[in-house]
């Protein structure tokens, strides 16, 4: 973890001013930093946990040269946690906040958080815990976590990050302090931009994949034009699609309905782009993809879901002239 990471222009900078700020703050409050999907939660977590593990931070920024700072950046500091979901079901465990009587420690080999904290500092200013997607959290360990926060010890600090506040413990959320992560939209939007769906983290990576934007670019424009009795053809069409999402490091490829889910997601922002254009089709299609998506996500068949979207999202006037 590197202790000057950057950032994109993306982000507002008001955020990185509070992130900075809280690094001053004597009170020892978890931080928890919220925002939609690939809004930089993760690299804003990261600055805070740099700063507050800083000997001698700089205006509430990492110095980048101390001995902490350092062992930062060579993955060695022995003053941070990361606890982060696990398991078959992606969820934070009971045994990763509070040791548990015969329970391994977790399945990453991490001592719980109690254990973790109950030792000053090696060589930080801080002990840091960096919690991931605190939504999984289970209900044992949120309570758990819930009683820890409640009087942390005074040389502890905590950092979490959520894409999905609403599904956290409230009692948990209203001990925190909420760090929003707000989005600057670019002036000029490209078609990476539009296919994201404002998703600044996801833009880079469809930047940095040229082939999969060209076929969903190359794809809408085949649906503009299509009639609604060419829907089984679209189908088989977007199915050759599924391949370049995993390519592109977008989902697992050992997950096959994740990335199939990550195609419609794209395909619904792209149509939702064309939407905002004055296309009224589109947003009809847009809204026939994401029904698709829910119906993928419930295990229906990729196939059949594809059917019954460009079926029922091509029947307009337009489609049948």
């Amino acid at each position: 973890m590197s202790s000057s990471l950057p950032v994109s222009d993306s982000l507002d900078p008001q955020v990185l001013e509070s992130a900075a700020g809280l690094v001053h703050r004597s009170a020892a409050a978890p931080v928890l930093i919220v925002g939609e999907e690939g809004f930089y939660q993760a690299r804003v977590a990261q600055l805070l946990v740099c700063g507050f593990l800083c000997l001698s931070p700089n205006e509430g920024t990492a110095c980048g040269e101390c001995r902490a700072c350092k062992s930062l950046e060579h993955e060695t500091c022995p003053d941070i946690l990361r606890v982060a979901p696990e398991g078959a079901g992606g969820r934070i465990r009971l045994q990763q906040i509070v040791p548990v009587q015969n329970s391994s420690e977790s399945s990453s080999g991490l001592p719980p958080i109690r254990s973790f904290l109950q030792a000053p500092p090696v060589i930080g200013r801080r002990k840091v815990v960096l919690m991931e997607r605190v939504e999984r959290l289970t209900p044992d360990s949120a309570n758990a976590l819930l009683r820890m926060i409640e009087e942390p010890p005074t040389h502890a600090r905590f950092v979490m990050w959520t894409t999905q506040l609403s599904q956290m413990l409230p009692t948990v959320r209203s001990r925190c302090l909420l760090l929003p992560c707000r989005i600057v939209a670019p002036e000029e939007a490209d078609d990476a931009w539009h296919l994201s769906g404002g998703s600044p983290e996801l833009a880079e990576k469809l930047r940095a994949a040229p082939e999969l934007r060209e076929a969903l670019n190359g794809f809408l424009e085949a649906v503009a034009a299509a009639k609604w009795r060419e829907g089984l053809r679209l189908t088989d069409e977007l199915g050759e699609i599924v391949s370049a999402v995993a390519d592109a490091g977008l989902a697992d490829a050992k997950n096959q309905r994740a990335c199939q889910g990550a195609l419609l997601q794209l395909l619904a922002n792209g149509l939702m782009a064309r939407a905002r254009e004055g296309d009224s089709r589109a947003l009809e299609l847009a809204e026939a993809a994401l029904r698709a998506h829910r119906l993928v996500d419930g295990n229906v068949r990729f196939e059949y879901a594809m059917d019954a979207m460009f079926l029922s999202g091509l029947r307009s006037s337009r489609a049948l002239r």
